[in-house]
């Protein structure tokens, strides 16, 4: 780890820990981490001994770092993010724009439909997380004036959850049970394929 991160990690401990007893002392102090400093192991303990040495908590330090660190080496970044909140750490994805502004490209693109496959569907159904993030992906493509598909869907519980937000579309619903003709037909003059 360089010195001048060494240098900048103390002076900002410092200065927080003068402000303890003074009315700005609940801001919280936010430090950029490289890459290289982020991926270092020494990272966490180095931090959580100069915290202990100025007596200041883990939740009142932030740390930002960029986004493209969770495209690049997002294994191993997940234990050392998970060493740094280990010591109250907040963790802060920096620069965002850079999803913000995909979303702005596709905008002015003569797009019609977004086609989800496998990924967050596979386990939206029983994880919250990934439920949320499907939830706000699907919005934001409605948001776009995109339509919303899904393929492979295996589950009727999945198919529910789709339903209920508001996916415009399954593609290549499994089922274990065989329609039976009729149903097939019924679906297709529904839709005005027969």
């Amino acid at each position: 780890m360089d010195k001048f991160f060494d240098w900048a990690l103390t002076e900002v401990a410092r200065q927080k820990a003068s402000w303890r007893d003074r009315e700005w002392g609940y801001l919280p102090l936010a430090l950029n981490v490289s890459a290289p400093q982020l991926l270092d192991v020494r990272l966490a303990p180095r931090i959580a001994r100069v915290l202990s040495e100025f007596e200041v908590e883990g939740r009142e330090f932030e740390l930002l770092f960029a986004t493209d660190m969770l495209q690049a080496d997002p294994k191993n970044l997940a234990p050392m993010l998970l060493a740094l909140k280990a010591y109250g750490l907040k963790l802060t994805v920096d620069g965002f724009a850079v999803g913000a502004q995909l979303l702005e490209n596709w905008r002015g693109l003569p797009l019609d439909n977004l086609s989800l496959e496998g990924g967050i569907l596979n386990s939206a159904s029983t994880n919250h997380a990934d439920r949320l993030l499907l939830t706000a992906l699907i919005s934001l493509a409605h948001g776009i004036g995109l339509k919303v598909n899904a393929s492979n869907i295996d589950s009727e519980e999945m198919l529910g959850l789709l339903r209920r937000l508001q996916c415009d579309g399954i593609r290549r619903y499994r089922s274990d049970a065989a329609l039976l003709p009729r149903k097939v037909e019924g679906l297709l003059r529904r839709r005005g394929l027969f």
